[in-house]
C-alpha cells in the first residue's frame, strides 16, 4: 500500500453482545494526518480502533482504508492488510516475555510474511533511545522502556496507519509530551496517518486534529 492514505468511516455502528449499539460519525483521516480521539470512558473509542483496525466487523457502514473496504475483505485479507499496513499500540503492550526487546521488534515482519529487518529494528530502537537495551527482556523495563519498545514494534512494517490506545494514561506531564513527540516525529517519518484514543486532554492540545466522540 503507498503511502500515505486516506482512511474514510462510513455511516460505521457496532452492535455489542449485550445489545448495547454505538453510532460513529462520518469521517475522513487525510493521509499523514494526525488525530487525537477524544472522549469520556464507554463512548466506544477502543471499539472504533478495534473497527480500524480490522479487528472487529460493523454492524453497519464501512471503514475504507486506500482503496480497500475492511467489510469487503476476507479475514484472511484484513490479517494481511493489518499486517502490513496498520501499527497498533494497545493499552495492554502484548511484548513476548521469552523475547528481547530485539526479537519483539522483529516478530512484527515475521508475522506479516515480510523478511525480518533487522536493521530497521536497530534504527527504531536507536532514534526511540533503546538501542541500549536491545538484548533485554520485556520484564526488565520500566513502563515508558516497555511503551517505546511496543511502538517501535508498532512502526516496523511502515504502517499507513497507527492506532495508539491510551498511551499516556500513566505517564506524568514530561514523559506523555516525550512520547507524543516521539509518536508524532516517527509516523511523519513513516508518512504514517495517526490516530490517539484517549480522555487525556494533554493529547489533544498536542495532536493538530481532534475527533470528539459522546456517550
Amino acid at each position: 500500500m503507498s503511502h500515505p492514505v486516506h482512511v474514510h468511516v462510513s455511516g460505521l455502528g457496532f452492535r455489542h453482545a449485550d445489545g448495547t449499539t454505538l453510532q460513529f460519525p462520518d469521517w475522513t483521516l487525510d493521509g499523514g494526518s494526525q488525530w487525537a480521539l477524544i472522549g469520556p470512558s464507554g463512548c466506544g473509542k477502543t471499539t472504533l480502533l478495534q473497527l480500524l483496525a480490522g479487528l472487529r466487523k460493523p454492524s453497519s457502514g464501512s471503514v475504507q482504508i486506500g482503496a480497500q473496504r475492511l467489510d469487503q475483505l476476507s479475514e484472511q485479507d484484513r490479517d494481511r492488510l493489518r499486517g502490513r499496513s496498520i501499527g497498533i499500540v494497545f493499552q495492554t503492550l502484548y511484548l513476548l516475555p521469552t523475547l528481547s526487546v530485539l526479537n519483539n521488534l522483529l516478530l512484527a515482519p515475521a508475522m506479516a510474511g515480510l523478511e525480518p529487518n533487522r536493521e530497521r529494528a536497530l534504527d527504531l530502537l536507536r532514534r526511540l533511545e533503546l538501542d541500549h537495551l536491545t538484548n533485554r527482556h520485556p520484564d526488565a523495563l520500566s513502563q515508558g522502556q516497555a511503551q517505546r519498545v511496543a511502538i517501535a514494534r508498532a512502526l516496523m512494517n511502515r504502517p499507513a496507519l497507527l492506532l495508539a490506545d491510551e498511551p499516556t494514561s500513566a505517564l506524568d506531564d514530561r514523559a506523555c509530551l516525550r512520547l507524543l513527540d516521539l509518536l508524532k516525529e516517527e509516523t511523519r517519518l513513516c508518512a504514517a496517518t495517526l490516530l490517539v484514543a484517549t480522555h487525556d486532554q494533554r493529547v489533544r492540545e498536542a495532536l493538530p486534529s481532534v475527533q470528539e466522540l459522546t456517550p
